[in-house]
Formats: structure tokens, sequence, C-alpha cells
């Protein structure tokens, strides 16, 4: 999607092309090619076996994700993230890319990441994105005072919600909803009275 996002500025700078058109376009072969990953899933799934490996081991540590980030190898980095935190990979690579990186510090925080190593997972999460590479030092500066200011025992209830399923998540929203909509439709207890 990174990518897309990079070549569709690039066409439309370059072609007089409708935007909305192109994205279409641009939509349905990512859909394409995800679907050609999701039918050979054999890179994805020796990331996950590697990452569960050392997990077992007890190798996988913050130092060794940082090299594995530094080398350029992201979807390993995602697999070994998503093994030390109990995360989908899914919402390790939205938390990994996300601007501000708030996820990543409350994420860090919980699995007790070092200040250090949060600092290097951000900026090379950061040049792991297409498109500029250079970190704005407000947004480093900005990460490095939001993940001092993280509780862990806050970060670890927060880490807990999200390994939840997103089905039951979504079940349990509907269910509030519900309840919201139901309390609503009660009039509400009326006022005693002084005179009666």
């Amino acid at each position: 999607w990174w990518v897309s996002a990079a070549l569709r500025k690039h066409i439309i700078r370059s072609f007089n092309l409708d935007p909305v058109e192109l994205d279409e376009r641009i939509e349905d072969v990512i859909k394409d090619i995800l679907a050609e990953d999701a039918g050979d899933p054999i890179a994805g799934r020796k990331g996950a076996e590697l990452a569960k490996l050392l997990n077992q081991r007890h190798a996988l540590s913050p130092q060794l994700m940082v090299q594995t980030l530094r080398r350029g190898e992201v979807a390993l980095f995602e697999a070994m993230f998503a093994e030390l935190t109990g995360l989908r990979e899914k919402l390790v690579r939205r938390i990994l890319f996300e601007p501000g990186g708030q996820g990543l510090a409350v994420v860090c925080r919980a699995m007790a990441i070092a200040k250090p190593d949060f600092a290097s997972l951000f900026l090379l999460s950061r040049s792991a994105r297409p498109g500029d590479k250079v970190v704005d030092p407000n947004e480093l500066s900005a990460a490095m005072v939001f993940f001092d200011r993280v509780k862990r025992e806050a970060a670890e209830r927060l880490v807990r919600h999200m390994r939840l399923d997103p089905e039951y998540l979504e079940s349990m929203l509907a269910m509030d909803g519900a309840d919201e909509a139901d309390a609503s439709a009660v009039p509400a207890p009326r006022a005693a009275n002084s005179n009666g």
C-alpha cells in the first residue's frame, strides 16, 4: 500500500489521469498482489517460524530486531515483533509505520524495551517507509517525549486489549452500542415531586 501511494503521487504529477480512476486501478492491482501472496504464504510462514524458534530459545531480543530492521529485513522484523508482542502481523505493520510512533512507543513500553532500542526502532521504521527517508527531528523528539510519559502498567493493559481477536472486539463494540441504544429508549425516572 505504501508503494502504491508513492506510485500514485508520481503518476498524478507526471501524467494527466483522473485520480479517482487511478485509485480504482491501483486498488485492483494491490488486491491481486495480496491475493497472490495469500495463495503462496511460504515466505511469511518461514519468517514466522524463525521468529517463533528464536523466541523459544530466548534469542528474540530488541537488539536482534534492531539489527534485522537495520539490514532491511522488514518482513522478518514484523514477524519477530509479532512473536515477541503476541500481536497480529497486520496490526504490527500499522503500528510500525503510523505517523508519530505513539503505537510503537506504547508497545515498546509494555514489552520493557529500553528507550535507546525504541529510538532505533522508531528511526529505522521511518526509513523503511517509501518516499522521504529523513526523519523530522520534531517527530523524533515528540515520540521520545511520548515514550517517557507512557506508564508501563497502562501500556501493558492496552497491549493485552490489542491482542484480542478483532471480531471479538467488534462484537463487544456492537453490544455496547446496542446497550446504549436500549438505555436511551427507556425513559429516565422522574424526579420525586415534593408536593406529593
